[in-house]
C-alpha cells in the first residue's frame, strides 16, 4: 500500500465500528454490506471480560545483549543508486531475487526517476528504462513486482495525467495498458491491481483488475464504495470498502479460480477501522486493524495485525496487544517482520509528528510455530519492505529530519536469527523478565 494508507486510517477511525465474540473465531460467510454492525460498549467490557490497561505501567523494556554487526548490513541505495533512492512500500521480491528500485538521477540541471531491477544476492542493477523517456515527458514510478510481473506508475507530462505500464522480462519492453487517470497499482501473479478515475460515473478511485493473459479488464469495485487498501497473490484479490451508507468498512476477497466474492465483516472485539494494511500469501490474510480499548487520545490508538486462513476461515491474532502498537509489516511465509512497540515499551506509530515516539524494534515472527525475536539493531525507526524466499529482509532506515532513508539487506540466516526453513532461532534475553 502507498502513502495515502495514513489518510485512510484516519477516515476509517470515524466510520468503522464493530464487535465480535472473541479472539479466535471463525467468521460468517456473505455478511454483506447490509449485514449488521454491533455497537461497542464503550467501557471496554467486552462479554463481561475486562481489558487490562495496565501494559505501560508493567512493560519492561528489552535491551539486546550485543547488536548487529554494521558488516552485515548490506546499503542497497549505495550499491545501486548515485543520488537518493525512492524504494517501493511494499513490493515484493520478485523471481531469481529481482527487486524494484527507483533512482533519482540528475540530468542537466533537472532530477528524474529512473527504475532498475537489483538481484539482492549479487547487487547486479538492471536499468529498465531510459534516461532521455524522462526528459522528453515520460516517467515510470512506484514500480512493483511480484513473482514475473512487474508494474509501474507511468506519467505523461504532456496531458498532466498518470497510467499503468507493465515490464516484460523475456523481451525487455514496457506496455501501457492504460494510459491515463490511474492511480496506485499492485501486481499479482499474472495481472495487475490498479485504481482508475472513471470520469463517466464519479470522480472517486475504482479497483480495477488487469489480465495479462487474456488481456481483459475488471472492475473490482466502483468507485462509490471507495475501495482504499488492496493486494494480491497467485488467486487471491483482497481489498476494503465501504458499505453503501458509508458507515462502516468490510474486507472483501475474492478468488480468481471460482470468481467467488465472499464479504468478511469487521472482526477485532475492540472499536476498529478496517483495515490499515493487507497482505496475503499461501491463503492467509494479514490485516493491521484500528483498535482503541485502552486510547485516552488519538496517540493511543492501536494497532493490531490479524491472521485469516482463507481456507479454514478463522481469524486469530498475531501479536494482539490492547496497549502496544504492531504494524509496518512485510511477509514471507511463514515469516513476518513488524515493528512492535511493546519490545522497548515506548513510541506509538499512530502519532506521527514526533520522531522518537516511532522509534521501534523490528521483529521477526514465525506464523507456524509463533516463536518469535525481536532483530537486535541499535533501537531507531525502521521500516520492513521486503522478505525473500532465501530470508534476506530489505528494511529502511528513517533519520530524525528525514533527509535520507537509507535501505539495507540483512542476511537472517547468517546473523543468527533464522535457519534455512525459516524457523526462527529464539533469543533467550527474549521477553525480559522483571529485575534481569
Amino acid at each position: 500500500m502507498k502513502t495515502s494508507a495514513w489518510v485512510c486510517l484516519l477516515v476509517f477511525c470515524v466510520f468503522a465500528m464493530a464487535a465480535c465474540d472473541d479472539s479466535r473465531k471463525k467468521v460468517p460467510h456473505d455478511g454483506g454490506p447490509d449485514a449488521d454492525v454491533t455497537d461497542v460498549p464503550d467501557d471496554g467490557d467486552i462479554d463481561g471480560e475486562v481489558v487490562d490497561c495496565s501494559g505501560r505501567q508493567t512493560c519492561v523494556p528489552w535491551v539486546p545483549a550485543q547488536v548487529i554487526a554494521n558488516d552485515q548490513l548490506v546499503p542497497l541505495d549505495d550499491s545501486v543508486c548515485e543520488l537518493l533512492p525512492q524504494y517501493p512500500s511494499y513490493s515484493r521480491v520478485g523471481t531469481n531475487n529481482l527487486f524494484p528500485v527507483d533512482c533519482e538521477e540528475r540530468f542537466g540541471q533537472y532530477r528524474y526517476y529512473q527504475s532498475y531491477l537489483v538481484n539482492i544476492d549479487s547487487l547486479d542493477a538492471t536499468k529498465i528504462t531510459d534516461i532521455q523517456e524522462a526528459v522528453d515527458g515520460t516517467v515510470y514510478a512506484d514500480s512493483y513486482v511480484n513473482y514475473s510481473t512487474y508494474s509501474s506508475r507511468i506519467c505523461l507530462r504532456s496531458n498532466s495525467t498518470c497510467g499503468i505500464a507493465v515490464y516484460h522480462f523475456q523481451t525487455k519492453a514496457w506496455e501501457t495498458i492504460f494510459p491515463d487517470r490511474c492511480g496506485n497499482n499492485i501486481s499479482g501473479n499474472g495481472y495487475v491491481i490498479f485504481q482508475q478515475n472513471n470520469p463517466t460515473e464519479t470522480s472517486l478511485p475504482e479497483l480495477m483488475l488487469y489480465d495479462l493473459s487474456t488481456r481483459q479488464t475488471e472492475r473490482l469495485v466502483a468507485g462509490a464504495d471507495r475501495p482504499a487498501v488492496f493486494w494480491a497473490d497467485d488467486d487471491l484479490v483482497v481489498w476494503g470498502q465501504y458499505t453503501p451508507d458509508h458507515s462502516a468498512t468490510l474486507m472483501k476477497i475474492l478468488d480468481r479460480s471460482t470468481e467467488l466474492v465472499t464479504t468478511y465483516p469487521e472482526v477485532t472485539e475492540f472499536e476498529m477501522g478496517f483495515p490499515y494494511l493487507l497482505s496475503v500469501e499461501k491463503h492467509k490474510v494479514i490485516a493491521t486493524l484500528l483498535s482503541a480499548p485502552c486510547a485516552t487520545d488519538y496517540t493511543e490508538w492501536n494497532l493490531d495485525m490479524w491472521l485469516l486462513d482463507v481456507d479454514s476461515q478463522e481469524w486469530k491474532p498475531i501479536a494482539n496487544d490492547p496497549v502496544w502498537q504492531q504494524v509496518l509489516f512485510h511477509i514471507q511465509w511463514p515469516l513476518v517482520v513488524y515493528l512492535d512497540y511493546g519490545v522497548a515499551c515506548t513510541g506509538n506509530y499512530v502519532d506521527e509528528y514526533e520522531y522518537s515516539r516511532k522509534q521501534a524494534y523490528m521483529v521477526i515472527h514465525n506464523l507456524e510455530t509463533d516463536v518469535r525475536r525481536p532483530i537486535p539493531l541499535p533501537f531507531d525507526f525502521y521500516r520492513p519492505i521486503a522478505l525473500s524466499e532465501n530470508w534476506k529482509l530489505i528494511f529502511r532506515k528513517y533519520d530524525s529530519v528525514r533527509v535520507r532513508e537509507p535501505a539495507y539487506i540483512l542476511d537472517l540466516v547468517a546473523a543468527g536469527l533464522v535457519d534455512e526453513v525459516g524457523n526462527v532461532i529464539p533469543d533467550p534475553t527474549f521477553p525480559p523478565v522483571a529485575g534481569n
